[in-house]
């Protein structure tokens, strides 16, 4: 998403690491979307929040350079329902 008149993107909220079903592991998946310009991002695995504490580290990294960006916990849940999904933060 990029807000109206914007340079930068302002946030991508459903990132998958290597915690689920993701190619990278969560702290690349941070420092990549902040190389792209995402200002905001939710790692949001299946299942699991195993991830979060390594994508916060690499967060709280990033903002030491660049205030804007930030992590959000979330996780993407199967509720029971074939096929279904539902992302939580």
């Amino acid at each position: 998403m990029r807000a109206a008149g914007a340079d930068e993107l302002v946030a991508d909220l459903q990132l998958h690491s290597t915690a689920s079903d993701g190619s990278d592991p969560p702290a690349d998946v941070v420092r990549r979307a902040s190389s792209m310009g995402f200002a905001s991002v939710a790692l949001t695995d299946h299942d699991t929040m195993d991830g979060v504490p390594e994508a916060r580290q690499a967060a709280a990294a990033i903002g030491q350079r660049r205030t804007a960006s930030r992590s959000h916990d979330g996780v993407e849940r199967a509720p029971g329902a074939a096929g279904s999904r539902a992302t939580a933060f």
